[in-house]
């Protein structure tokens, strides 16, 4: 390490989000102790997982994974907290990264032609500055040289925040939100669907559906950050 870093280091110290603890020199994000003990789903070693079965006979999927449980009140959830509310845009990519190296070798993406992240409505976006799951697209994309359309797919609108919502609800909520304006871009390509956090799939199904109704012979496959402890 240079000099310059070092004395950066020591006047701007970084912190793991999980445990709170400072970083070492050579710690990247998340602290070892932290990394080594993430709530990894594994789903991406079975082709035919509980998430899988939230698409099966909706949509033409081929393959669905997530990188790690979310369980409410873990200190895990303050990776996809700082990723979301609190300016985590190098955390985001680093995660994206880290969600490609872990299913490249199960041969995940063999075959995905693009990686569309779900889209904000321009006001939240411009609201918080960044879409997180464009930022996780781009870590996934440089590991795999996947291209990222972020303009083929638009969000009209955003009623409120999914996470309160019981199944029902959030189905409705995410109703007609999507509209797939250049689907010209999309006619017979396999498709890699990226969010933050899955729980009943409502926002992914509303996104592929919006794409499934002006396209054809379109295939998808999901990847997200997190899933809720239920399914994984």
């Amino acid at each position: 390490m240079s000099p310059l870093y070092r004395i950066l280091e020591f006047l701007f110290p970084r912190y793991c989000p999980v445990c709170g603890e400072r970083l070492s020199i050579t710690e990247q994000h998340l602290c070892v102790l932290c990394l080594v003990n993430l709530p990894m789903t594994k789903l991406c070693g079975d082709p035919y997982n509980k998430l899988m079965d939230k698409f099966l006979l909706k949509i033409d999927i081929k393959r669905a994974s997530a990188l790690m449980r979310y369980v409410p009140g873990s200190p895990n959830t303050n990776i996809v907290k700082k990723i979301k509310y609190k300016d985590g845009q190098t955390l985001a990519v680093y995660m994206g990264r880290m969600m490609a190296e872990t299913h490249a070798p199960f041969g995940f993406f063999n075959g995905i032609d693009l990686i569309i992240p779900v889209p904000l409505t321009r006001k939240r976006r411009n609201h918080r500055g960044y879409n997180q799951t464009e930022l996780l697209a781009k870590g996934v994309s440089e590991i795999t040289n996947i291209p990222i359309d972020n303009v083929s797919v638009v969000r009209r609108q955003w009623k409120v925040s999914q996470t309160q919502l019981n199944v029902m609800q959030r189905s409705e909520n995410v109703k007609d939100a999507f509209d797939c304006v250049k689907p010209e871009n999309l006619n017979g390509k396999h498709i890699l669907l990226i969010d933050d956090v899955v729980t009943t799939g409502s926002t992914l199904l509303s996104l592929a559906d919006s794409i499934v109704a002006k396209t054809s012979d379109v295939k998808f496959s999901i990847l997200t950050l997190a899933i809720t402890a239920e399914i994984a």
